[in-house]
């Protein structure tokens, strides 16, 4: 949690700490939380009221993300002053390595808005038996404050964090969060990157832009102005890819969508809990596009009931596109996957065909020809290579690709094999990366037959997962470099930039 980087002088005439009831109310925290606790939040309401009797207390939590007070004082909006001797750990993180941040288990703040002055703490404890911290704030307005002030800034605040025009898409984890990288990743996606069926792109890009575009249709007819589509098929595909170029296409409509992706259901509270909050964030931010990938992971027997009742009970989903994405439609409730009411749609996302793999061929000549390598890549191969990848998905192609690229960079043994292959007559053979992506597609076929549950991909926006199968270790890591093992597998295919480059790079080395 960040604190402002306002000075004292800028509450010259307010607020001035009195020497004890920081003291007190710290001591009273770190009493409580070395011992036995049974409810940290009626803990501290009750001493901070037992502190600051002639003060009103709200309680506003963080957890849901709903209104932070700091940020929005650090972005100018109100000034956040912190006590003198608000103690502040240090802790090294493991994301970035070398990193230090600070969390503030307990502050004090001195906090004007709107010329109120307020006290305003923060305090984090671990949740019993979890392994989440809850993070409250208990704000205290003098006496005679009138409470429409209070709601003003509580409002604001909220309108501030949850601004539908600020960039970024909401991603539920626990509780509701806004992740500029992720939206950035989606913002990335372009249909001229998603290779498929054109009839099939058709449908679908109509489905769900025509459900925005048309609420006065909706109306008209008194249809309710909700639509449900479920994407299955075999992973590595093109659902996911094809969610993001649907995110990024409904993101500039007018009025604006916002986007929401449902990354796990886990929460201290229950899966309930967090169905809940999710369709109430929908609703509240509608016209909303709602993503549930792998939902046949994500509802258990014990949510499917309360996901249903979400889905088509009482509550008005007015506005809401929700896109549901599963490798195994047959794990499905039929409530779920056969009910129109709930999920209108259901697109079959099936192993590409010979034109589609074409395609995607021409998609990785393009590509590599705009390096202006010496490798050799002429249309012709692009035929030939889709007719020996028969029965592969887009992730096994691309596995074939990235392999290939690897080798041909250097610093591979795959190189060898090369002499491994049985002379034939090829009038292909001239060309290194034939002769080369031959090996590595034999590979990948002779692994297919080793186990009918080995698959290349991790088909799914942010999981992440090992890529290389049927490589090397030394290629293994080589691909996990250049791929930023996203685990999109053939979804991603605009994740390649980063690979492409350093292939370059290699073979100006080379």
């Amino acid at each position: 949690m960040r604190t402002s980087t306002a000075s004292p002088t800028a509450l010259q005439g307010f607020l001035p700490f009195p020497p004890h009831s920081h003291t007190d109310a710290y001591t009273s925290y770190t009493t409580h939380s070395s011992g036995q606790r049974v409810d940290t939040d009626i803990f501290i309401s009750t001493t901070l009221r037992k502190e600051h009797p002639k003060h009103t207390l709200t309680i506003l939590p963080l957890s849901y993300g709903a209104c932070r007070l700091l940020a929005f004082a650090n972005a100018g909006h109100a000034v956040a002053v912190p006590s003198p001797d608000t103690p502040t750990n240090s802790w090294h993180l493991s994301d970035r390595h070398g990193d230090i941040e600070k969390l503030q288990w307990f502050g004090r703040y001195s906090y004007v808005y709107s010329g109120v002055e307020y006290i305003l703490y923060t305090v984090s404890w671990f949740l019993e038996m979890s392994s989440q911290i809850q993070e409250m704030q208990y704000l205290l307005s003098p006496a005679g404050t009138p409470a429409s002030e209070v709601e003003k800034l509580v409002k604001e605040a909220s309108i501030f964090y949850q601004d539908p025009d600020k960039p970024g898409l909401w991603v539920f984890d626990f509780e509701w969060k806004k992740s500029e990288e992720l939206y950035a990743e989606v913002m990335k996606a372009e249909w001229k990157d998603v290779v498929l069926d054109p009839a099939l792109r058709k449908r679908i890009v109509g489905d769900v832009e025509g459900f925005y575009r048309n609420k006065e249709v909706y109306k008209e007819y008194g249809i309710p102005w909700k639509r449900g589509i479920i994407f299955y098929g075999p992973p590595g595909n093109g659902k996911t890819i094809t969610i993001k170029a649907l995110m990024h296409s409904v993101s500039s409509f007018s009025p604006p969508t916002t986007l929401l992706y449902v990354r796990s259901l886990r929460n201290f509270y229950g899966d309930e809990h967090s169905i809940s909050e999710i369709f109430a964030k929908a609703r509240n931010l509608s016209p909303s596009l709602l993503v549930f990938e792998d939902l046949d992971t994500l509802i258990t027997e014990q949510s499917r009931s309360y996901f249903l009742n979400e889905l088509d009970g009482i509550q008005n989903n007015d506005g809401v596109c929700i896109i549901a994405s599963t490798n195994h439609v047959e794990k499905l409730d039929p409530g779920i996957a056969k009910r129109p009411s709930r999920f209108d749609r259901k697109y079959l996302f099936p192993l590409p065909g010979a034109r589609e793999r074409v395609e995607y061929c021409q998609y990785w000549r393009e590509k590599l020809n705009a390096l202006n390598t010496e490798i050799e890549f002429p249309d012709k191969l692009c035929k030939a290579i889709a007719d020996i990848t028969h029965g592969f998905s887009f992730a096994y192609m691309k596995e074939a690709f990235v392999s290939t690229l690897v080798v041909l960079a250097g610093g591979t043994d795959d190189d060898e094999g090369e002499t491994q292959l049985p002379v034939v007559r090829d009038v292909f053979n001239k060309y290194r990366l034939w002769r080369i992506i031959k090996l590595q597609i034999r590979n990948l076929r002779e692994e297919m037959g080793e186990s009918e549950n080995a698959r290349v991909d991790q088909d799914g926006m942010e999981r992440g997962g090992d890529t290389a199968h049927g490589t090397t270790t030394r290629q293994r890591d080589r691909v996990a470099e250049a791929d930023g093992e996203d685990g999109d597998g053939g979804d991603d295919m605009f994740a390649l930039g980063g690979l492409l480059q350093q292939f370059k790079e290699a073979m100006e080395q080379s």
